[in-house]
């Protein structure tokens, strides 16, 4: 028995030395192995005493509908780290009621107005009266001729009235048709440059108010007011120029196109006195679209005389005026390419001066 016990003791001692032989060669790692081992035992024994005392003090994770409390609970019920909870969405704008029927359009001024567009089925007076109009008021404010509309069509139903230009046709006599003052009607149409130009087909807003045949029909002058103005000594020169631009048809020289003159311009310096070519009253003096600075006197037979693009105003609304007062002076105000006046006689509608002048 004794060799035997030697025998066993002499193969340990020789497996003790085949293993001494092995980690000879990595001998400097292999307390990496434990050490890793025993971290991790580490870190799973923190989380656990962490987690413990979350569930054991919850108000130290927030109250029951804090984010934070709900976090820590979930963490601790296995569920893995915690994800920051999200910031609660602001409340959503209950949605705006659409308009019936109608679709975004353009009112006077450019601000946002309203257009209807006809369906199957509808009828002129059942438009009208959904947004609370008269049947005249919304065949005047869409130019219609008769109550007969078609599907698809476009109506605006602002209530305002819609003018379209026709040839030779003024502002002034646009103005006289519907009862509105060339002021307001200016003011209805601000992205119209020039009011003394106007297109033949363009189409003009009227202002609120504005009636159909308020003022005549824009017919031609009365021949004995022609005859009253051919007069000597009626009308004198408003101001000392020379004629640079005459009454009619002409190429604006600001668009480039054909327009219609409504008057003379009066070449001069700045500074020039324009004086009333005849007694009158004030009607108008301020700033005009597309004329600049402005005067507008009333005269006794109905007749009117304008002057534009002045540099500076004399007189006020009102005033009674003499003729050859000074009631402006030249410039270049508004729509121009020079100090000069723009002169207009209107007898119902504008008309050329120049014959009417010694």
């Amino acid at each position: 028995m004794r060799w035997l016990r030697r025998m066993h003791r002499w193969r340990g001692l020789q497996g003790l030395r085949r293993l001494s032989q092995g980690l000879r060669g990595w001998w400097p790692w292999w307390w990496l192995v434990p050490a890793l081992m025993l971290a991790m035992a580490l870190g799973w024994w923190t989380g656990a005493r962490e987690a413990a005392g979350r569930r054991e003090s919850p108000a130290a994770g927030g109250g029951p509908g804090d984010a934070g409390g709900v976090a820590a609970a979930a963490e601790a019920a296995g569920a893995g780290p915690a994800v920051p909870a999200l910031a609660p969405l602001p409340p959503a704008k209950p949605p705006q009621p659409a308009r019936r029927g109608g679709t975004p359009g353009l009112r006077a001024g450019g601000s946002p107005g309203e257009t209807h567009v006809v369906r199957q089925g509808e009828t002129l007076y059942g438009i009208a009266r959904q947004y609370g109009l008269t049947p005249e008021a919304l065949m005047a404010a869409n130019d219609l001729k008769d109550e007969r509309i078609y599907v698809g069509q476009v109506l605006v139903v602002d209530g305002r009235i819609r003018h379209q230009v026709q040839v030779g046709e003024t502002a002034w006599e646009i103005a006289q048709r519907y009862g509105v003052t060339l002021a307001d009607l200016a003011g209805a149409n601000p992205d119209v440059s020039d009011l003394g130009r106007l297109q033949a087909g363009q189409v003009l807003v009227l202002p609120r108010g504005a009636r159909p045949g308020a003022r005549g029909s824009g017919a031609g002058p009365d021949s004995e007011v022609l005859a009253a103005l051919a007069r000597p000594g009626t009308l004198i020169w408003p101001a000392q120029g020379t004629i640079s631009d005459a009454y009619g048809y002409r190429i604006h020289p600001l668009t480039g196109r054909q327009a219609f003159h409504t008057g003379i311009d009066i070449a001069a310096d700045a500074g020039t006195p324009i004086r009333a070519a005849r007694d009158g009253t004030v009607g108008y003096a301020g700033w005009l679209h597309g004329y600049g600075n402005t005067v507008i006197l009333d005269h006794p037979d109905g007749t009117r005389t304008l002057y534009a693009h002045a540099s500076r105003l004399e007189v006020r609304e009102g005033e009674r005026v003499a003729q050859g007062q000074v009631i402006a002076r030249v410039g270049s105000t508004g729509n121009s390419t020079g100090p000069h006046l723009h002169f207009e006689i209107i007898a119902g509608k504008p008309i050329d001066p120049e014959p009417y002048l010694p």
